[in-house]
């Protein structure tokens, strides 16, 4: 990192803007045909600590225990995202449309005086940065792991990145191309904390829309991982646009400048599959039974540990240094020790080797289940509730031991995202998604936010070593919880 009287010396003397940080390092492919020119400033992040962490962590998290090829990494997929980021910026740049025109042109004064191309790829390459060991299953299925506001992790992220940015350029850098490399940094940081300045806004739409880069990459990416069908949609590109909105600019897909309602409706239909490609991967990948089971394993012997070990063990900034198994790892042999003094097994030795939990016992019925005193903290994932709630079936069980039985509950939204990819229409009226049916498009929206509402569960699970016991344990479930499996 430049000492910062250094840095301020020389953002004096010296343009913000620096040619070099746009040279190209190398080509890789990100994807089938998809070859990507790397650029010196990626080049340098991609050499972090930090960066390189993503190729330990997979996209997908446990869903390897249900899909063999889950095993694609935050890593490829952060690259993946930054390859289709630049390839949207190149076909908005070619769009003669004085609205696009006008966007992109109020992007590039906004960085004042940095490269917006720069700014939009650094953007891409971190939007996943300071994600925790095993993708989102901490953070949103186990309300372990919050994150205070402001997103500190990713600002601790950044300056690790910045730390090691004079090691990881190539030697004879000077101060005021590190200086410009970090002030593009801040810029696309500031972008991902969601600063509240007018620079911040195209990014977000470039990478984080309904029709975004992060969307299109995880739709082709994680498809294959779960054999779903995949569809390139290499139309998208050249209908891309982008339209006046509250704030400044957002992405949208021209449906207004075609001849015919064939070619309309089809650039409706691609982002109508985007939409419904998230829900199918989430439900097969994230929502698969198996997974399930594996997250739940890991929750339990997270909070066996309890929260003052959990404190020692996994503190802020090791979290921000493990990947997947290297934290699968911390847990297991600390677990371990505590479930070697109570005569217990190790779940999470388990959950490594593959011994998985059954479930014996599941409700769906969440309007019944919303109508329990204690559903609201349930529902809020309260680690608390889920010890109790095993509490309560063991002393119906007196025949099983710590770790037979496992409750699970899962996220009520699943991470739900509105239907809001835009459109043009031919007078140049804008609309989204959840409007186009009122447009004359005919859509899986409705069809597609309905299946969102049927993911929630309530789930029990069984240990291996009492497998025999299923029909006890749903009886002592449906007792417990007041609710019919």
């Amino acid at each position: 990192m430049i000492d910062p009287e250094v840095r301020d010396g020389a953002r004096l003397g010296a343009s913000a803007y620096s040619p070099s940080l746009e040279w190209v390092v190398r080509t890789i492919n990100v994807w089938s045909d998809c070859r990507y020119p790397l650029l010196r400033a990626e080049g340098a992040v991609i050499a972090t600590p930090p960066f390189q962490r993503l190729r330990r962590l997979r996209q997908m998290g446990l869903a390897f225990h249900a899909w063999a090829n889950a095993e694609n990494t935050r890593a490829s997929h952060s690259l993946g995202v930054a390859y289709w980021s630049s390839q949207y910026l190149e076909a908005l740049r070619r769009v003669p449309d004085a609205t696009t025109q006008a966007g992109l042109a109020w992007a590039d004064a906004a960085v004042e005086g940095l490269s917006f191309g720069v700014v939009l790829r650094l953007y891409a390459l971190l939007h996943d940065i300071d994600l925790l060991p095993l993708g989102h299953t901490l953070r949103y299925q186990s309300g372990l792991f919050g994150e205070p506001q402001g997103r500190p992790r990713l600002r601790a992220s950044i300056a690790a990145i910045k730390a090691h940015a004079g090691h990881t350029f190539d030697q004879g850098a000077t101060v005021a191309e590190l200086t410009a490399f970090e002030r593009h940094l801040d810029a696309a940081g500031d972008a991902l904390a969601g600063e509240d300045d007018s620079r911040c806004r195209l990014p977000v739409e470039i990478v984080n829309s309904g029709l975004g880069a992060d969307l299109f990459d995880f739709a082709l990416r994680d498809s294959f991982a779960i054999g779903r069908p995949q569809a390139v949609h290499g139309e998208l590109l050249g209908a891309l646009r982008l339209v006046e909105i509250e704030g400044g600019f957002g992405l949208a897909l021209d449906v207004g400048d075609v001849t015919d309602y064939a070619t309309a409706a089809r650039r409706v239909a691609m982002a109508d599959d985007l939409y419904r490609a998230r829900f199918e991967i989430f439900a097969a990948s994230v929502f698969h039974p198996v997974k399930l089971a594996a997250d739940a394993m890991l929750d339990f012997a997270l909070r066996r540990l309890g929260a003052e070990a959990r404190a020692d063990l996994l503190p802020e900034a090791c979290l921000l240094s493990l990947g997947d198994d290297e934290f699968l790892d911390r847990v297991a042999g600390a677990e371990g020790a505590a479930a070697w003094r109570i005569g217990a097994e190790s779940i999470a030795a388990a959950l490594q080797a593959g011994r998985l939990h059954e479930e014996v016992w599941r409700t769906e019925d969440l309007a019944a289940f919303r109508g329990r005193a204690d559903a609201p903290r349930a529902l809020a994932l309260s680690p608390e509730w889920r010890n109790e709630a095993e509490a309560a079936l063991l002393a119906r069980l007196p025949w099983a031991a710590s770790g037979d039985l496992i409750v699970a509950v899962s996220p009520p939204t699943m991470q739900a995202k509105p239907a809001n990819a835009r459109f043009v229409g031919p007078g140049g009226e804008v609309f989204t998604l959840a409007e186009a049916s009122a447009h004359g498009f005919a859509t899986k929206v409705d069809e597609t936010t309905a299946r969102y509402d049927r993911l929630w569960s309530l789930r029990v699970y069984l240990a291996p070593r009492v497998r025999s016991q299923p029909g006890a344990v749903a009886a002592a479930a449906a007792a417990t919880f007041g609710v019919e499996g």
